[in-house]
């Protein structure tokens, strides 16, 4: 595409800061995209891994994206993520809710949600878990991606 490409030196600034060749990937990826890969890269679908021809529904829209809710087996997982990422011209962010209680991976570790940490009142207990529940997700093929929200859980 030879169009005028607007200055991305912004996305060096908080809250992105990256760095010169994160910078120069963006722009040479961006600028490399079609017009609907442009228009469907914010979006992130909502990805539960048993519809019939859900890959292909997810890789013919090129979504940024997905949003995963996880089935009992580590490994089908991680093979759906992975296909979807050989799949995509662009890394996938691949996000899920996971907060712990029955927000966890099913195959993971049981660890406590928000409301019972604040209950315990103990920062080393939070941050194991919060350990715990990182590793479990990055070992699934999560991004490192934290996300910091108000949040009401009662």
């Amino acid at each position: 595409m030879n169009e005028p490409m607007q200055d991305l030196d912004f996305l060096q600034q908080p809250p992105c800061n990256l760095n010169e060749t994160v910078l120069i990937w963006v722009t040479e990826t961006f600028l490399a995209l079609d017009e609907r890969a442009r228009m469907t890269q914010p979006f992130c679908f909502r990805s539960d891994g048993y519809a019939n021809g859900e890959h292909d529904y997810l890789t013919r829209y090129k979504t940024g994206g997905i949003i995963r809710t996880f089935n009992t087996e580590r490994d089908v997982e991680r093979q759906r993520i992975d296909a979807l990422h050989e799949a995509a011209d662009v890394p996938l962010l691949v996000a899920a809710d996971l907060e712990g209680s029955r927000m966890s991976l099913r195959y993971g570790t049981a660890v406590p949600n928000p409301l019972a940490l604040a209950a315990i009142d103990n920062i080393e207990v939070t941050q194991k878990v919060s350990e715990i529940m990182a590793l479990e997700s990055a070992d699934v093929g999560l991004v490192k991606f934290t996300e910091f929200y108000v949040k009401v859980d009662i």
